[in-house]
């Protein structure tokens, strides 16, 4: 399929609802997204703009059947992660923090490779081409990461001070994360139009 014919589809598919929890573009990302998808070579097939949340999984719990207790596309407070853990599963619960993450299609490999040197530039050290098929794909993503066990048996693992320290150190990971977002957007603005 022509790269133009296959970004119009996908374009369609962005304007309705994605398959993401949230059914839509992270706001955090939207106009990064906007521009790429803007773009004459590039176009996005998924993103997140990194997201904290505490969910309640057990070993053979396949990712699509977590117990999501709270999820946030920003910073949070302790007293939400105590709010979200009023009723405690079984299941143990992990706060996590993911990093952003962007797929992109490139129409070549030529533009590909020039998509990874701005990544690299803007401190996405491991993006990378995923896909050489009738699609190159981009994966962009940002390292930062935090999972930590912080219940199980429904009962807490761990003091509120601490659990404060965690919640914390993934707020700063988000954050810092974030920076990497704004200076890719800032990149492909100066080099890319």
């Amino acid at each position: 399929m022509p790269f133009e014919l296959d970004k119009k589809n996908a374009m369609e598919k962005i304007h309705s609802l994605d398959n993401s929890r949230a059914g839509k573009i992270d706001g955090e990302i939207r106009e990064l997204v906007s521009y790429i998808n803007s773009l004459p070579d590039f176009y996005t097939t998924s993103s997140c703009s990194g997201r904290i949340m505490v969910i309640g999984k057990d070993e053979s719990t396949r990712k699509n059947q977590v117990k999501w207790l709270l999820a946030s596309h920003s910073p949070v407070e302790l007293s939400d992660v105590l709010e979200c853990l009023q009723e405690l599963p079984e299941e143990d619960v992990w706060l996590r923090m993911e990093a952003p993450i962007i797929h992109i299609c490139a129409r070549d490999i030529y533009r590909a490779i020039e998509l990874l040197k701005l990544a690299n530039q803007a401190g996405f050290r491991r993006a990378g081409i995923i896909s050489l098929g009738k699609r190159i794909i981009v994966e962009i993503f940002s390292t930062e990461r935090l999972d930590v066990p912080i219940a199980s048996d429904s009962k807490l693992l761990i003091p509120t001070e601490y659990l404060g320290h965690i919640v914390n150190t993934a707020n700063n990971k988000l954050k810092n994360s974030r920076k990497k977002l704004k200076k890719i957007y800032l990149l492909l603005k100066k080099h890319c139009k």
